[in-house]
């Protein structure tokens, strides 16, 4: 898990935007709970309303969860070995 925040980190920080410290948290937050709680996006969005996020719908978690998975570069095709860290956003992806 540790190993996949500071992935996330370093690939998000290159095309980083101005966001408060809230928005930062509320980022860690969904990947936290999507990778390690297992949580559907719904529970997600549900744990970020009663936390009182005020970014808390399911299209919101989930387009941030796909653009997530878009930093993730595709290792099917190298003949490296190399560290993959699979994000997924639909259980049938």
């Amino acid at each position: 898990m540790a190993m996949t925040m500071f992935c996330l980190t370093e690939m998000l920080s290159v095309q980083s935007q101005e966001m408060n410290p809230h928005q930062m948290n509320v980022n860690q937050l969904i990947v936290l709970l999507r990778l390690e709680g297992k949580c559907s996006v719904s529970s997600i969005s549900e744990i970020l309303k009663v936390l009182n996020y005020p970014c808390n719908s399911e299209s919101m978690i989930s387009q941030r969860l796909k653009k997530y998975g878009a930093f993730l570069s595709p290792t099917l095709s190298s003949s490296q070995e190399h560290l993959v860290i699979f994000l997924s956003d639909e259980i049938f992806t």
